[in-house]
């Protein structure tokens, strides 16, 4: 009990200097968003060690990180002005532009797409080609635009 009272204790002395710290800065605040509920992901890592390690305090910026339901909700929270930058996939960027959204791409951290598709051993699938016909299940309606030009 003694133990996660003085971790609660120590969490809003950090929070408390943090955000001090920032004010005293004249740090920017911007919102990032992800296209996940979290950022507690190996997806993120780069940003989110950038941002402890102090890169973007560097520059002058405080980034808050929220997640969202999906990349198309990245990109429509940065296109009505509710955050300054969101991490959609490539194919929902593209998608969102298209759809005559107002945001463009200026940042990138790898340009390959970094999922795959999980079947049974045994179901005949070895290449792309070999899922014409098939029903593939999504995590997110998000992804849908990613695996429509399959």
């Amino acid at each position: 009990m003694r133990t996660k009272k003085g971790i609660l204790v120590l969490g809003v002395i950090v929070a408390m200097v943090l955000t001090v710290s920032s004010f005293a800065l004249g740090l920017e605040k911007v919102l990032f968003v992800v296209p996940r509920p979290s950022v507690d992901v190996f997806d993120d890592v780069a940003l989110v060690v950038a941002s402890k390690m102090g890169y973007f305090a560097e520059e002058g910026i405080e980034v808050e990180w929220k997640g969202s339901a999906g990349g198309t909700d990245c990109t429509k929270l940065v296109a009505t002005g509710a955050a300054q930058f969101g991490y959609p996939s490539e194919g929902v960027m593209l998608w969102s532009v298209v759809e005559g959204m107002d945001i463009m791409n200026v940042y990138q951290v790898d340009q390959i797409n970094v999922f795959n598709f999980g079947m049974k051993p045994g179901s005949g699938i070895k290449e792309i080609k070999d899922l014409k016909g098939k029903t593939i299940a999504l995590g997110s309606m998000a992804w849908k635009p990613i695996c429509d030009p399959i």
